[in-house]
């Protein structure tokens, strides 16, 4: 993947490369990213970081979270990697931070202390898209049923079709009772969605 100019794209995996575009009348010298590269990643990495942030609230005996205090992004700290002639890229700082932990890059860099901005490498781990799903349900992070801003149904609406459905009512019935597509009241029955109620 090729990316051009110096956007601030974020990426869950190994990051890619950023090729800095040479503009006309420019050496390739100009192109390096100033004074502030010459530091090193991880010098400049922990200098950003404040080791006395807030306790938890969900787990105090983790202690203090480490908040990231440089960019951010729907609040997960970011940092660029590379400069100079080498390649570019931003990465989120938690995920920067388990990798200098484990020396292995995984699929989702997660929070045991629910804060996005933390680097507390005891508060980290890595998981799957699963797991952290299943962590954000049980934490009630997640934006579930009603709550969901998208959510074509309420509770009441799914106990109905549900109870129409055991009574032994047709889908395309149901249909003409609540004006709710097939495949969704088809989806409830199965509890495919909906499946807290």
């Amino acid at each position: 993947m090729r990316t051009v100019g110096t956007r601030r794209t974020h990426y869950r995996g190994t990051p890619p490369v950023v090729i800095p575009r040479q503009q006309p009348g420019r050496s390739k010298q100009d192109i390096s990213p100033g004074v502030a590269w010459s530091v090193p990643l991880y010098k400049r990495f922990w200098s950003r970081v404040d080791k006395n942030g807030p306790l938890p609230e969900n787990r105090p005996e983790l202690g203090r979270c480490w908040v990231y205090l440089g960019g951010k992004c729907e609040g997960y700290g970011w940092i660029y990697v590379g400069g100079g002639r080498t390649k570019r890229a931003s990465v989120y700082a938690h995920r920067l931070v388990l990798y200098w932990m484990t020396g292995r890059w995984g699929r989702v860099g997660m929070h045991k202390c629910d804060r996005r901005a933390c680097c507390n490498p005891t508060h980290l781990r890595w998981a799957t898209h699963a797991i952290n799903s299943q962590d954000a349900l049980i934490k009630r992070r997640a934006y579930i049923g009603e709550s969901n801003s998208n959510a074509k149904l309420t509770e009441v609406r799914v106990r109905e079709i549900r109870q129409l459905r055991q009574e032994g009512k047709l889908l395309r019935e149901i249909e003409a009772l609540t004006s709710v597509s097939e495949s969704l009241i088809s989806k409830v029955c199965r509890r495919e969605v909906w499946k807290h109620v």
